[in-house]
C-alpha cells in the first residue's frame, strides 16, 4: 500500500463558513457557529451591483464581471448580517468587502487602496 503526498497546487484563500466565523469573530467580537451561516457565489456585471453599497468610483477600478461571495446570518438579537466580498476570479485575492447590519452599511473596506486589509467602521 502506498500513500500519496499531494502538494497543495494552489495559494488561493477559501472563502467559507469557516472563513465567516473568524472574520465576524475578528471585525465585531461575536461569535458565530458555522452551521447559522449561509453564504452563496454569484457572478455580477458592475452594473448590476448597487451604488449605494459600494461607490462606482471603485467599482470601476474592479474586474468585469465581478465574482461575489455573500454570507447571511442572524444572530440572537435578531440582527441580521450580510458581509458581501469580491474575489479576484484568477488569484483569489480579496478586492474588498461590505459588511451590512439590519440592511446598513457598518463596516467596509472599499476605501482603502493597501494591499492589506483594513476595515473602516461607519457610524
Amino acid at each position: 500500500m502506498s500513500h500519496s503526498k499531494k502538494k497543495a497546487t494552489s495559494n488561493q484563500m477559501f472563502y467559507d463558513a469557516s472563513w465567516f466565523k473568524e472574520r465576524m469573530l475578528k471585525a465585531f467580537g461575536k461569535i458565530v457557529s458555522t452551521n447559522d451561516v449561509s453564504y452563496e457565489s454569484v457572478l455580477f456585471e458592475r452594473d448590476e451591483i448597487d451604488e449605494a453599497i459600494n461607490a462606482k468610483e471603485y467599482l470601476n477600478q474592479l474586474p468585469n464581471p465581478l465574482l461575489t461571495q455573500t454570507f447571511m446570518f442572524a444572530d440572537g438579537n435578531a440582527n441580521e448580517w450580510l458581509l458581501m466580498i469580491v474575489i479576484d476570479g484568477l488569484d483569489g485575492k480579496l478586492l474588498f468587502e461590505t459588511w451590512m447590519k439590519n440592511g446598513k452599511v457598518v463596516l467596509t473596506n472599499q476605501d482603502d487602496k493597501k494591499e492589506s486589509l483594513s476595515l473602516h467602521h461607519r457610524g
